[in-house]
């Protein structure tokens, strides 16, 4: 569906000493029937040192935004199970 992506966040993240990357966009879209008219999303990809990468993905509407704070605190809180 038609939409426009703004880029908020493309950059290098450690977790527990393992690399990982975070992406981050702001999604601007109209639907009929939905409230939201935008969202945050924000993806990782984390080095586990297992044969797969952790993933982690998180997308907040803009009728939720007092809950935006909170994408920060979710990645900056990660940590890989032992």
């Amino acid at each position: 569906f038609p939409h426009k992506t703004r880029s908020l966040a493309s950059q290098q993240l450690t977790v527990d000493g393992r690399r990982g990357w975070l992406v981050g966009s702001y999604i601007g879209y109209r639907r009929p029937g939905v409230k939201a008219t935008a969202e945050v999303v924000t993806v990782a990809v984390i080095d586990t040192g297992r044969p797969s990468p952790a993933v982690i993905f998180m997308a907040v509407p803009n009728t939720d935004r007092d809950l935006w704070p909170d994408i920060n605190y979710v990645f900056s809180s990660l940590k890989i199970a032992t």
